[in-house]
């Protein structure tokens, strides 16, 4: 892979015969003996130069002029550290460049300065113990894709990505960055996929995405969020897909997801909510799955889930939840799975359901088979559907896989480790006549 399977696709199949490939074929460790690219004898005519696993530590000035046809350069698994200014002078032609995983400690703002058709830029794992060029892309107007994951970059310049029109991909994932000014993301109209995950981001400046219109997938896990305030993703019309898990979040205000009109996807887990506020999915009528294991919830307001006609999946494992809303998903009638594992539901009492057919897991909770859960022991003995996507044997009636499998009795002492699958109405006191 150069920049993207796609690209290198792409240039694969239409300069094959024009490309060069310098690679050591042993372990890692053993590279081929080189640290001087003038040493490589490289065809005038070559669209496509892969070096990799070689001694090479540096790019002279002028290094590739006398390769005026080249369009990807891969330089992955170097040594290098240096890179002139002028390095990439006299390849105007130049669509993509990769240099991941090399030690580059000097990288001048000018360097890509030539690079009027760059569309590619990978450097992962290379930007250690440097700081970002604040200018350095500067007049690439036609990049797509950037990639700087696995770096040491801590302070962006207020405008390092903004201003570039054509941009759709920025990863950024697994650096230092901690701040982010209000206007790090303006001028980028095309851009789909932001990629924050694996930062020191402690706080989301309200409306720092405002002119992302056409983002789809957003991630920013694995950071150090307390809060999410309302306004915090205005703008993010197109949005499908957040990814919020592993924060530190202790609260979210109840309009935080208002503007996420064609959410689809948001994740929650791992962090330290103990509520959530009323409303707070009321607006994001097109979310199907919702995952939100991990935290520290105790109990959840009623109908939060309600008027979601495509929410198909509710994620709730591993919380403290006491009892469950009768009217939790009132009039969400896609419904199939929800997850309670792992809390501390001693009465499930009957909920408002659209339908029947719905794999409820209630594995590990301390439940209590009184009357109260008549209901729920009537619907796993009379509703035989067989879920489609489990390993339910046909033969075993019950609403999923997951209760009637893994969901025990706590209590009373005389049903104590049984399986609720096991039972008959008649054991339960309350239940002898439905």
């Amino acid at each position: 892979m150069i920049f993207s399977a796609i690209v290198m696709q792409y240039l694969f199949l239409q300069v094959s015969s024009d490309m060069v490939s310098f690679r050591h074929h042993g372990t890692p460790d053993e590279r081929l003996d080189t640290n001087n690219i003038s040493t490589l004898y490289i065809p005038d005519n070559t669209t496509v130069l892969s070096i990799q696993y070689t001694e090479i530590s540096c790019l002279p000035a002028r290094g590739f002029s006398h390769l005026p046809l080249l369009e990807g350069l891969y330089l992955v698994h170097n040594r290098i550290g240096y890179i002139h200014k002028d390095a990439l002078i006299g390849i105007h032609r130049l669509k993509g460049i990769n240099l991941s995983y090399n030690p580059i400690r000097y990288l001048k703002s000018s360097t890509f300065r030539e690079l009027n058709e760059l569309q590619y830029i990978e450097m992962v794992s290379s930007l250690t113990g440097l700081e970002f060029p604040s200018h350095l892309l500067v007049g690439l107007d036609n990049l797509v894709q950037m990639n700087l994951m696995y770096g040491d970059l801590s302070n962006l310049h207020v405008d390092t990505f903004s201003n570039h029109s054509n941009l759709v991909n920025l990863f950024l994932k697994g650096n230092l960055i901690s701040f982010l000014h209000k206007d790090s993301f303006i001028g980028l109209p095309k851009l789909r996929r932001l990629h924050l995950g694996k930062n020191h981001l402690t706080q989301v400046e309200p409306a720092i995405f405002r002119e992302l219109h056409s983002l789809q997938k957003l991630e920013i896990y694995l950071n150090r969020l307390v809060e999410l305030k309302n306004g915090t993703f205005v703008g993010l019309k197109s949005l499908i897909f957040l990814r919020l898990e592993s924060n530190l979040l202790v609260s979210l205000e109840s309009g935080v997801f208002n503007d996420l009109e064609n959410i689809e996807t948001i994740y929650l887990s791992y962090n330290k909510l103990k509520e959530l506020p009323s409303g707070l999915f009321s607006n994001t009528t097109k979310l199907q799955k919702i995952f939100l294991e991990f935290n520290e919830l105790i109990d959840l307001p009623s109908r939060l889930f309600q008027d979601l006609p495509f929410l198909n999946e509710v994620y709730l494992g591993n919380n403290e939840l006491i009892s469950i809303p009768f009217e939790l998903f009132l009039n969400s009638p896609n419904l199939k799975v929800l997850d309670l594992k792992r809390n501390e539901l001693q009465i499930v009492e009957e909920i408002e359901l659209s339908h029947w057919y719905v794999e409820i897991n209630l594995g590990e909770n301390p439940l209590q088979c009184v009357s109260k859960i008549c209901w729920l022991l009537y619907n796993i003995k009379n509703y035989k559907h067989v879920i489609p996507w489990t390993n339910l044997d046909s033969d075993v009636p019950g609403v999923s896989d997951q209760i009637v499998r893994s969901a025990t009795c706590a209590s009373p002492d005389n049903l104590a480790g049984k399986f609720i699958r096991e039972l008959e109405l008649a054991d339960i006191a309350g239940c002898e006549g439905l």
